[in-house]
């Protein structure tokens, strides 16, 4: 049917990532692709408005910068304004997006909830999966009042099967803190089961609409976006 783009292709090339001879060749499969043109045009709106939005916010007081380890690498990200940067500079990564007009005007004028944070994982990388654990423990650690979710789509669901090498980590960490959501994408596991394989989901995740349309609903109640 349509050509089909990898979760980062399309986003590769909004932010003019690609070498000249990749740009060509994807615009070259985009002629065949009425969707994803389309998908296109509405990431771009919705990063410029919520860069728009995210230009008036001030960096949340009262969380220490603290480092966040990884395999094979060191990486420190201040729970601050880092937090407010990655809502405009990482917000589409990996989403597929399909929203109405009146969607996509709602986003620019949200008030921010200062203690609400939605992480979002697309990839089944090992160190951005331990990555994703770390931040939602760190947050929920210095904001014991605060409400954190996880929420995973495409490759990135790997982090709630039970197999998983982190698997023990995440339900520690729910353990510890009630105000801990898994959400799964429940587009991805259909997915996954439509092709004859089995996921032995971690019993504590939701399984839950697209992934995002649940990212947008929690945008417009105001909630912080982390991507991984």
């Amino acid at each position: 049917m349509n050509p089909h783009f990898k979760p980062y292709e399309l986003d590769q090339y909004i932010d003019g990532e690609l070498d000249p001879a990749e740009r060509l060749a994807l615009e070259s499969r985009l002629k065949q692709d009425a969707e994803s043109r389309e998908q296109i045009c509405v990431k771009r709106h919705i990063k410029a408005q919520i860069a728009h939005h995210y230009k008036q916010i001030k960096p949340i007081k009262g969380i220490n910068s603290q480092p966040i380890t990884k395999p094979k690498a060191k990486t420190k990200f201040n729970a601050g304004w880092g937090y407010a940067a990655a809502g405009f500079t990482g917000l589409l990564l990996g989403i597929m997006l399909s929203l109405s007009p009146s969607s996509l005007d709602q986003v620019n004028s949200i008030p921010i909830a200062a203690n609400k944070f939605v992480i979002h994982l697309d990839n089944n990388d090992q160190g951005k999966m331990a990555e994703s654990i770390q931040k939602a423990g760190l947050l929920l650690r210095e904001q014991p009042n605060s409400q954190v979710q996880i929420i995973t789509n495409h490759e990135g669901i790997e982090l709630f099967n039970a197999q998983n090498a982190n698997a023990e980590d995440i339900i520690a960490l729910l353990q510890q803190h009630q105000n801990l959501e898994l959400v799964a994408c429940r587009r991805t596991l259909d997915r996954i089961e439509r092709g004859g394989k089995t996921f032995d989901l971690i019993p504590a995740v939701n399984i839950n609409e697209p992934a995002v349309d649940e990212v947008v609903k929690r945008l417009k109640d105001g909630w912080t976006y982390i991507k991984i």
